[in-house]
C-alpha cells in the first residue's frame, strides 16, 4: 500500500471514529485525521521527484558515490517532520497555510497530552480546518478533486462536520462586536478572537471584556484577551523580522509588561500608554530594542552615566 493509500484510509477512519462519538474514538478521530494529513503532504514531496525514492520525504539524507557520481540516499527510517517539511515547501516554492497547520498540530498535541474528556466541538474544529486545508492543498497543489479522493459518503460527512462547526462559531463570533483595544491600529484591522490556550475560535467574550473557551474550558481577563489579539495580528510579522534583521510589529510594553505596544506609533494597545520615538537627548530615533520608556536611547544613557 503507498503511502497515498495510508493517507486517504487515515482521513476515512478519522470521520468513522468521529462518527462513533465516543471520548476515546474521538481522540482517534484526531490522530487519524491529523496523520492523514501529513501523509498527504509528504507525498507531495515525494511526488516532487519520485525517481529519488525516499530521499524527499527522509529526514537524514546523505550523499554517497555511486558509479563515480555523487548521489544523495535517504539513511535511517525517520521520516520528515513539520518544520522539515515547511523548510522543503518554502525551498521548492510550494504554498501552503502554515498558520493553520500549526494550530492543528497544536491542539492536537494538547488534546493528547493535556485534556482528558474531549467535547464534540473540539473534534469539530480541527477536522473542520484539517478539511479545508486538505481541499485548498489537494486542488492547487496536487490537482486532485478531494471529492472523488475520499469518496462520496465519507466527503459529505466531513462537510456535515464542517457545517455543524460553523454554526457553534457563528454563535461565538457574535458576541466579539464589542470588543475594542487601546490602539487605534488594532481596532482598524479584522478582530479574530481565540483562546490563548488553545488556539481554538470557539470563544465567547463576556461584557467585561474577558474571554471563555468552550474547548478546553479556560477564562482569561481582558489584559490576556488583548495580548492575544496582538499576538494574531502582528505574530507572523515579529518572527519574520527575527530572521530578517527588521523591525517586529509589536514588543512588550515598558509600562504593562505585556507583549501588546504597536511599534508603527508606540502606543500600547492594553494599557493605552504612548511612547516617544525620538531621543529626548541627541533627537534621534530610538532603536526598537531600546525603547525602556525612559525616553532617551542606549547611547546617551551611557554617556549620561559616564558623566555621572
Amino acid at each position: 500500500m503507498s503511502m497515498y493509500d495510508n493517507a486517504i484510509d487515515a482521513l476515512i477512519c478519522g470521520v468513522e471514529d468521529y462518527q462513533v462519538g465516543t471520548a476515546a474514538r474521538y481522540k482517534s478521530a484526531l490522530r487519524n485525521v491529523y496523520a492523514g494529513l501529513l501523509l498527504i503532504l509528504k507525498e507531495k514531496l515525494r511526488c516532487m521527484a519520485p525517481e529519488m525514492g525516499d530521499v524527499m520525504i527522509s529526514e537524514r539524507v546523505l550523499p554517497q558515490f555511486v558509479n563515480g557520481k555523487i548521489v544523495w540516499k535517504a539513511k535511517g527510517h525517520k521520516t520528515v517532520d513539520t518544520n522539515s517539511i515547511q523548510d522543503r515547501f518554502k525551498a521548492l516554492g510550494i504554498k501552503m497555510n502554515w498558520k493553520v497547520l500549526i494550530e492543528i498540530s497544536n491542539v492536537r498535541n494538547d488534546l493528547e497530552h493535556r485534556y482528558t474528556e474531549l467535547k464534540a466541538e473540539a473534534v469539530q474544529e480541527v477536522i473542520t480546518k484539517a478539511f479545508i486545508l486538505l481541499t485548498e492543498f489537494m486542488t492547487e497543489e496536487m490537482d486532485l478533486d478531494i471529492k472523488e479522493e475520499l469518496g462520496d459518503s465519507i466527503y459529505n460527512a466531513f462537510v456535515n462536520i464542517k457545517d455543524i462547526y460553523e454554526v457553534e462559531k457563528s454563535r461565538c463570533a457574535s458576541t466579539w462586536s464589542g470588543f475594542k483595544t487601546e490602539s487605534s491600529i488594532v481596532n482598524g484591522c479584522p478582530i479574530e478572537l481565540f483562546c490563548p490556550e488553545c488556539a481554538s475560535e470557539l470563544v465567547i467574550l463576556n461584557k467585561d471584556g474577558s474571554l471563555d473557551c468552550r474547548f478546553c474550558n479556560e477564562n482569561f481577563d481582558q489584559e490576556q484577551v488583548i495580548e492575544c489579539v496582538v499576538e494574531n495580528q502582528f505574530g507572523f510579522e515579529n518572527h519574520n523580522s527575527v530572521k530578517d534583521g527588521g523591525n517586529p510589529g509589536s514588543i512588550s510594553c515598558p509600562s504593562c509588561d505585556r507583549a501588546t505596544l504597536i511599534v508603527e506609533d508606540l502606543v500600547c494597545a492594553n494599557c493605552g500608554e504612548s511612547f516617544h520615538s525620538d531621543c529626548l537627548y541627541c533627537s534621534r530615533q530610538i532603536p526598537v530594542d531600546e525603547i525602556d520608556g525612559s525616553g532617551i536611547c542606549a547611547w546617551c544613557q551611557r554617556r549620561a552615566e559616564k558623566d555621572d
